[in-house]
């Protein structure tokens, strides 16, 4: 699960990793972010290192903005996928009693499929 203070804080002291995009999830942008800061480091002695710099710069300032944003989309995508399998659980668990009900299945069956059903 993303923290807020903990993607903000990659973002001041290793954004020039991309260490930020990383921790929220974004493999590619993070992996082109530090490509340009990498980029830009080899070759600014010759001034092209100055436009990827520059690039790697508004992109680092315009993640100010984003980061928070990414952050409340993790925790939303998170919540979704605990929701769906407390969902998807109630399910199976209303079936099993079903089952039990219309005498498919005994009791201990029941009380078994149960623990099992719980332990994942």
């Amino acid at each position: 699960m993303n923290n807020v203070y903990i993607a903000y804080g990659l973002w001041f002291f290793l954004g020039w990793l991309g260490a930020h995009r990383l921790y929220l999830g974004k493999f590619i942008s993070g992996f082109l972010m530090m490509g340009l800061w990498f980029l830009g480091s080899a070759t600014f002695v010759f001034l092209v290192g100055w436009f990827f710099w520059a690039i790697w710069g508004i992109w680092w300032i315009i993640d100010v903005f984003l980061v928070g944003k990414i952050v409340d989309e993790n925790l939303q995508k998170t919540k979704l996928k605990d929701e769906l399998k407390i969902r998807d659980k109630a399910d199976d668990l209303r079936e099993l009693y079903e089952l039990f009900e219309r005498g498919e299945i005994s009791k201990a069956e029941l009380e078994a499929r149960k623990e099992i059903l719980f332990r994942s």
